[in-house]
């Protein structure tokens, strides 16, 4: 179901700062549960980036498209990166970057996890989580981490039934800036 072959470093283009951990994603096809191949790869450039707006405002519908590729961009400087699946256009979309923990070790942090409405429940979230799974795996990392809003709770089916197990409580504070 994920994605198989050789590990690809994947050229960046980007500066990156130094103490930031960044992970080469290889561009391989992967198939879904009826064998279709799909496509998986890395959103680096500016236009990749603008195409992946629609997608990405169906999860965080606050963000703004005259500022959308100016934050990635921006974020990217500090490890994040936005991973597409393709199937005849942008089906399933996720922010990731790499951390580690004193406590746990490295792990691949899914910030953002998305599919289109439409295209729910056909096997796109599931082929890119898996490939996201493959992914950590290969490049040292003891876990996937994903942080889901309290209210989301079909999401929270999905990422169950996906392996994924409930482990923390995620606490935060507004500081006003």
């Amino acid at each position: 179901m994920a994605a198989t072959g050789a590990k690809v470093d994947f050229q960046q283009s980007r500066p990156k700062a130094a103490s930031i951990p960044v992970f080469p994603v290889p561009s391989l096809p992967c198939h879904i549960h009826d064998g279709m191949p799909l496509h998986i790869a890395l959103l680096e450039d500016e236009s990749a980036i603008a195409r992946s707006f629609e997608l990405m405002s169906v999860l965080r519908p606050h963000l703004q498209r005259e500022s959308y590729v100016a934050t990635v961009l921006r974020l990217m400087d500090t490890g994040y990166r936005l991973v597409g699946l393709e199937d005849g256009g942008l089906r399933a979309l996720a922010g990731v970057r790499t951390g580690e923990w004193l406590h746990a070790g490295r792990y691949l942090e899914v910030e953002e996890l998305v599919t289109g409405e439409a295209d729910r429940s056909r096997g796109y979230g599931r082929a890119l989580l898996a490939w996201i799974a493959d992914h950590a795996r290969s490049q040292g990392c003891r876990q996937v981490r994903l942080v889901s809003g309290v209210r989301r709770a079909d999401a929270h089916r999905f990422y169950e039934r996906e392996g994924m197990v409930w482990e923390a409580k995620y606490f935060s504070m507004d500081v006003g800036a």
